[in-house]
């Protein structure tokens, strides 16, 4: 019993330092971005994850998860909610 004390212990510690340093800043990066992605509205400036950057123009769907996204030269794209990646509100 005595041999697997020092054991738990560095196990513990090693867990304790992945959580901090990597698993609960991701969990809050990620948070952050889906209350972000929760409060987009027509303007918002966006990129998506095939990489078109553009303006949000409309919604559509019926809970809004459709995004009509001007990329420019009066070109529309429809884009799912979940395929961006970068939102910059005005």
């Amino acid at each position: 019993m005595a041999d697997i004390l020092p054991l738990l212990i560095q196990m513990t510690v090693i867990f304790s330092i992945f959580y901090f340093l990597i698993i609960r800043p991701q969990n809050k990066k990620k948070n952050d971005f889906l209350n972000q992605l929760n409060k987009i509205k027509k303007g918002d400036k966006v990129i998506t994850s095939g990489g078109l950057k553009g303006t949000i123009k409309d919604f559509q769907g019926k809970s809004n998860d459709i995004i009509v996204i001007d990329v420019g030269h009066d070109t529309k794209v429809n884009c799912l909610k979940e395929y961006l990646v970068k939102i910059e509100s005005i």
